[in-house]
Parts: C-alpha cells; structure tokens; sequence
C-alpha cells in the first residue's frame, strides 16, 4: 500500500475513534445540564446573556472562598441604583435567546445554587430581599409583576414564594420558608415541575442550611402552579392569551429600596454553583 495512503487511513482512524470518544465522554459527563455557571469566569455577560446592575463593577468576581473553596460571585447594591428597582442581578430576560429561558410548561427542572449571607446582612427586615428569581418571560402581555418563583431572605428566613396568580399580579405568598444563617454557604435544590395549572405544577426544595455538607432540610412536594398565563395586549410574541409564558433563571440582589445600603459597601450577597439540570 502507498505510504501516504496508508498513513492517511490511519490518520482518519484516530480521528475517528477521538470523536466517538468525545461523543460517548459527552453523553456521560453532560448530565443533560441546560446551564451551568460555577463561577469560573469573570464574564458574566457571556454566561447569563445579560446583566441588571448599576454598574458593572457591582458583580465582583472572588477568585476563592466559595462553596469548595474556590471562585464565586459577589452582587452588591448600593442606595441610589436603579435599574428598574434597586438591584443587581444576573439573567437575560428573553424568550428567544436568554441561557437560562429553560422553565417551559410541561417541563421538570432542578435548579440548584449556593448563597451567603455577610455576616452584616440586614437580614431582620420585614422588606423583600430577592436573591433568586425564576420570572416569566419578555415578550409578554404579562411578562411584568411579581415573579412566578422567588427566594428572599428576611425576617431571619428563607422563604419561598410565589406570584399570588398565574395572571397579572405585583404581591405574593408563601410556600416555604426554613431559618437562615449568616456567614455560611447555604445550599439549595429546588425540583419543579412547570406548570400555569396548579394541579400540574409542584414545587421540592432540599438545602444544607448550614454549611456542613448535608442537605438536612426537605420540604414535601408542594402542587402550585409555577408558571404564568399569558394575558391579552401584546403583539409582539408568539404566545397566544392563555399559553404558559417561559420562565429564565435570575440571580443577585433585588430589594426594598428602603433598606439601608450606604456606599461605599453597600449590602450584598455572595453566589456559587448554580446549574440547572434535568432529571435522571
């Protein structure tokens, strides 16, 4: 056989055997992860698709001291900022091309993420203190209001809530709460099914309260709807009055205004490993 023939063939081989690899490495190592940010970039933009802060410089990025000791993200808000409300967060709010769009009817998600308190935190306030959201989506007649799922810290808790309806709505109620700590990594998993249809929708959360490692906190699977319904109004969308508005993942600080932030520190809170992942 001529050499080069031979060496060509050979060559194809490897590339070959290199892909299906690849492939098969990919099938086992992805666990079907819809997002996945553990912090290991400073580009937040490039991974959330967009950010909401006064400043950039408000997402500071920690090379160490996270969950396992390495990087994590710290959003801080300072009195004055305002970016449709006092906030810095992360998550492109869009249908069509935010990373964390993924909440959709019918669809079960597990989202999971680490959050720190400082150990000045005003954790005591009665005021609403966001730091997750997972919020319909824009465009939408009733893409605005209170989000469909939140996570707040206060009142010496963490409390899950929902939207007070699927339609439109700027309040919301309780679904869990457990007692919150300041100055540890505290880990949560929420498993939900989404759903407009309360009979469809439910909620689990599991969390390391303490920072030990263990998920010692299970709540029962909660039936709630945990999707919004699309209203009438809007011409700019492919969703009809009725249809489920896609929910996106958001991170940060989000609160009460009246809360004191005075610079040059401001309030924050630290967040790692957040991914969301299907089911296995």
């Amino acid at each position: 056989m001529n050499p080069r023939l031979r060496t060509g063939i050979a060559g194809l081989a490897t590339l070959l055997a290199a892909l299906a690899i690849a492939a098969c490495g990919e099938d086992e190592s992805d666990e079907q992860l819809p997002f996945t940010d553990a912090a290991n970039s400073p580009d937040v933009q490039a991974i959330w698709g967009e950010y909401a802060c006064a400043k950039a410089s408000r997402i500071g990025y920690e090379s160490e001291g996270g969950v396992d000791d390495g990087p994590f993200r710290r959003f801080t808000v300072i009195d004055g900022d305002d970016v449709d409300g006092e906030r810095c967060e992360l998550g492109r709010n869009d249908q069509e091309d935010s990373p964390t769009a993924v909440y959709g009817e019918g669809d079960r998600r597990i989202t999971r993420l680490a959050v720190r308190l400082p150990k000045d935190f005003p954790l005591d306030t009665k005021d609403f203190q966001v730091v997750m959201q997972m919020k319909q989506t824009q465009p939408a007649a009733n893409g605005d209001g209170t989000p469909a799922l939140s996570l707040e810290a206060r009142e010496g808790h963490w409390v899950l809530l929902r939207s007070t309806s699927v339609d439109e709505s700027s309040e919301t109620e309780e679904l869990w709460s457990a007692p919150a700590e300041k100055g540890v990594w505290t880990r949560f998993e929420f498993d939900v099914t989404y759903s407009q249809d309360p009979e469809k929708g439910s909620v689990k959360v599991t969390a390391d309260l303490d920072g030990d490692g263990e998920f010692e906190e299970e709540s029962e699977v909660i039936p709630t709807y945990t999707l919004k319904r699309e209203t009438e109004g809007n011409k700019e969308d492919e969703l009809d009055p009725g249809d489920s508005i896609p929910s996106h993942l958001r991170i940060g600080l989000y609160h009460n205004p009246k809360i004191p932030c005075p610079a040059p520190k401001g309030c924050y809170v630290d967040i790692d490993e957040v991914e969301i992942v299907e089911p296995s």
